[in-house]
């Protein structure tokens, strides 16, 4: 799907957990960068933080794992047509210790009932962040999967965008706990969204 500037009610929809879910600091950044750049848009979701208005709903979830994100996925898809997903999942699946080929296997499958719910979105998928935690070290291992089961059928020419949400971000500068994003990282994450959605073919 060709992303359109003036599209009306252009829907936005960000998946993912705690990250997600603790986010509306990217989500006013994303905002402001949009509505400065001259887009139409609304996020859309089941679930609204009490510190914001209904234009940041999500569906960020804390602590569920690519599993649980996959079981309400479709229901989510069907519920709001989404025009883009920002998908960024995973880190709990590492948190867990679950088996890296399964959290991948997840997120494809995960992909394949986006576009079986609504076929013109276009799905946003996050390289997951650096966790300064000792499960950190398998996070690079992870996101190498993520862009290898999803180039090709990036290639195959299926609105798919894999998102460096990696480089440049630190544990120590953008993070409260090694984990979760600070103002100044969250800040960080909505002007990266950004850079992929004005151009959602530039990907790593």
């Amino acid at each position: 799907m060709h992303l359109q500037k003036q599209t009306a009610n252009f829907k936005i929809m960000s998946v993912g957990d705690s990250i997600t879910e603790q986010g509306d600091v990217a989500r006013t950044q994303l905002a402001q960068l949009m509505t400065t750049d001259g887009w139409k848009f609304e996020f859309v979701g089941s679930k609204l933080n009490k510190t914001t208005d209904a234009k940041f709903k999500h569906n960020g979830y804390g602590g569920w794992t690519t599993t649980q994100i996959n079981e309400q996925i479709t229901t989510w898809i069907q519920t709001y047509q989404p025009d883009i997903v920002l998908l960024m999942i995973g880190t709990n699946d590492l948190w867990q210790s679950k088996p890296i080929d399964q959290t991948v296997a997840n997120i494809n499958d995960i992909v394949d009932k986006i576009f079986a719910s609504h076929a013109q979105t276009h799905i946003m998928v996050a390289k997951i962040l650096p966790m300064g935690i000792p499960q950190g070290r398998l996070v690079d291992a992870l996101n190498e999967k993520i862009e290898n089961i999803l180039k090709p059928r990036i290639a195959a020419g299926e609105a798919i965008t894999i998102v460096d949400m990696h480089s440049d971000f630190s544990t120590i500068d953008d993070m409260t706990d090694g984990v979760h994003l600070n103002d100044i990282g969250n800040k960080k994450m909505g002007e990266r969204w950004y850079q992929y959605i004005k151009k959602p073919s530039s990907n790593p």
